[in-house]
């Protein structure tokens, strides 16, 4: 597990490069950044790699220059549409309610899904959950999101009135309305309906698992 794989490039073209050559016919998946170099993408796949996984986390130029994030966009359309190309199956993990998030900015992550919905084989959208030690949690008590006799091992509050599986950890709740979050998770949640013809029309050339996933 290494998200930050993808920067290490001599290590990558390396490790692609023996795969390759002591022709294993491994299949593996790896977690990249879209800010990586989309060059070794190519050695990737012809060392293996079928599927990669990565935090796109919003689509808002905004909200992600606030979470500090340092990717754009435009870096995160590049890379799909590339391992779009290359048969690489791509997954997309997105988050709603991130610090400074309005609704205009959720709006833009969707849309951004919506629009890439045809080149991805996955995507995920998960509510802004808050963990101890994290930078995130110090921003809520600094910001009023936690409250001031907020205790960790309180287990007889809730802090979230979404459904959640896990409500007892709690979600950044900034300036989105419950109300307007289930639109947006009802919304995403649609598109798993949606037609993807271009999957199935790329399903020759993308890099086989050993039990291998069939487009609808």
């Amino acid at each position: 597990y290494d998200p930050y794989l993808g920067k290490r490039k001599r290590f990558v073209q390396r490790f692609a490069e023996l795969l390759a050559r002591e022709q294993l016919d491994v299949r593996w998946y790896a977690e990249m950044r879209a800010d990586m170099d989309l060059e070794l993408l190519g050695p990737m796949r012809d060392a293996g790699c079928a599927s990669i996984d990565f935090g796109l986390e919003t689509a808002s130029p905004r909200v992600l220059e606030a979470i500090h994030k340092k990717i754009t966009p435009e870096q995160a359309s590049a890379f799909i549409h590339r391992c779009a190309e290359l048969g690489i199956r791509v997954q997309a993990f997105s988050m709603l309610s991130l610090p400074d998030e309005r609704e205009e900015d959720a709006k833009m992550t969707l849309r951004f899904i919506e629009d890439h919905w045809h080149l991805l084989t996955s995507s995920y959208m998960a509510l802004t959950k808050i963990f101890p030690g994290t930078a995130l949690e110090r921003m809520a008590r600094e910001r009023g999101i936690l409250p001031p006799d907020f205790r960790w091992y309180d287990r007889s509050v809730t802090y979230c009135t979404i459904q959640d599986p896990d409500n007892r950890v709690p979600v950044w709740r900034e300036h989105l309305s419950d109300e307007f979050i289930h639109y947006v998770l009802e919304r995403r949640h649609k598109l798993e309906y949606a037609d993807r013809p271009f999957l199935a029309q790329v399903k020759d050339r993308m890099v086989p698992f050993a039990t291998d996933w069939t487009p609808e």
